[in-house]
């Protein structure tokens, strides 16, 4: 199996009309508590309609997967439009706390959900070698944490959906698509620079390595967790001087930390890479984790 299949979970990331920004945007100044996240998910059923149809399509057409491979009558592109799906509307519910600015609930959400996914992933991997099952499994395990919130927080809030609103939405969310797929073919192209240029084995290597390396846009995501409420409030308001004081204080922690995990990262590039993957990728992929990680570094400050 081609390692560059377990790339396609990647879909889930596809955040389409950004949605959930939208939440977070308008959801603490709602005059009727529910309303922001009942009209969202009305229009996420619509997104998800059309991902989940055109996903499968897409996929078919580009032929970048080994399609031979399915669970329980599902294929590969039918399961990626399922987990597009999933996370359409699991973005919408796991940010409601972020939008009440209950943060450190976010972040346990976000928590459970990763940790939840990466156990049954691996377990399923390993038991079946299936690609297929894994990326069900994945599925399975989004819905199962969503369900769970959903329970909690959407019972009370559930109102019914106000078609006035929409616009409003749309003027926020419709510039988020050009910038999630613009910036989503630009993360990827040097995979495929690297494929065409030096072949699949290249690719392996130079991914694994890029992987250790996106520790740091995965850190900033922590702090967007707090700025992005906060910031987007300061902005309504007009206070300037609270957001130049909050990135000040960002960038300061931002530098204190990053300096060292570079260090860190560069001496143990090596058994890194080894644990993680094989003597060959160690050996051939250890010089590149420091000169992508600093690159990250320049990213990771840029998407705070």
């Amino acid at each position: 199996m081609d390692a560059g299949v377990l790339r396609r979970h990647d879909l889930r990331r596809r955040r389409g009309l950004h949605l959930h920004g939208a939440l977070i945007r308008y959801g603490p100044n709602e005059e009727t508590d529910g309303q922001t996240v009942s009209d969202l998910l009305a229009m996420a059923v619509v997104t998800a309609a059309l991902v989940g149809l055109l996903v499968p399509v897409t996929i078919d057409l580009l032929d970048v997967v080994q399609l031979s491979e399915t669970v329980v009558g599902l294929s590969i592109p039918v399961i990626a439009a399922m987990l597009v799906v999933a996370q359409i509307f699991g973005q919408i519910v796991k940010n409601i706390p972020r939008a009440q600015n209950q943060v450190k609930r976010y972040e346990l959400i976000t928590l459970v959900t990763q940790t939840f996914q990466t156990a049954a992933l691996v377990a399923t991997l390993t038991i079946t070698r299936n690609i297929a099952a894994g990326l069900l499994s994945i599925v399975v395990a989004m819905v199962v944490v969503y369900a769970v919130v959903a329970l909690i927080y959407l019972p009370q809030r559930l109102r019914l959906p106000e078609v006035g609103n929409v616009r409003r939405y749309l003027s926020y969310c419709s510039p988020m698509v050009f910038k999630e797929f613009s910036h989503k073919m630009l993360s990827e192209s040097d995979r495929f620079i690297v494929l065409f240029l030096l072949g699949p084995t290249a690719v392996g290597i130079y991914s694994v390595a890029y992987g250790v390396a996106a520790l740091f846009p995965n850190l900033t995501n922590v702090f967007n967790s707090t700025l992005y409420p906060t910031i987007t409030s300061a902005w309504d308001e007009g206070d300037t001087a609270d957001i130049r004081r909050f990135y000040y204080n960002f960038l300061i922690g931002y530098v204190l930390l990053t300096i060292p995990i570079l260090f860190g990262l560069t001496l143990l590039a090596e058994p890194v890479l080894r644990l993680l993957a094989t003597e060959t990728v160690a050996t051939e992929g250890w010089l590149l984790v420091p000169v992508v990680t600093v690159s990250f570094i320049f990213r990771g400050s840029r998407r705070s």
